[in-house]
């Protein structure tokens, strides 16, 4: 089967995180399976959220409906806990890998807050 690049799709750790707008072809799902990625976060209410465990370290998409607002947001907590860098710190490296990600002051605060109430 031929794939085709999701919308809005990049690495946010290189070859272990990325995010995305909701993938809607199949060739986006083949894409995803190509590059290493075994398990899908959805952040839509048109799904319900999925969490699996994954065994080892193995590839992650995560995506909203056109993965800025909600995707942004959990990837900033992401990288704010795995380096362990200020909320805002995260929101900013992450605007310089996805631009335009987090698009409301109430995802920014959430950050702030995930980083305050685990550092």
């Amino acid at each position: 089967m031929a794939s085709a690049l999701p919308p809005n799709f990049s690495w946010v750790v290189s070859g272990l995180l990325a995010g995305l707008a909701m993938p809607h072809l199949p060739a986006h799902y083949q894409y995803m399976h190509d590059h290493g990625i075994r398990h899908l976060v959805s952040l839509t209410e048109r799904s319900p959220p999925y969490h699996d465990s994954c065994p080892g370290i193995q590839a992650v998409a995560v995506h909203c409906l056109l993965g800025f607002g909600r995707t942004g947001t959990m990837l900033a907590c992401y990288l704010s806990k795995i380096h362990k860098i200020t909320g805002v710190d995260a929101i900013q490296k992450l605007r310089q890998l996805r631009p335009g990600s987090i698009e409301t002051y109430d995802q920014e605060k959430a950050v702030v807050q995930f980083y305050q109430r685990t550092k």
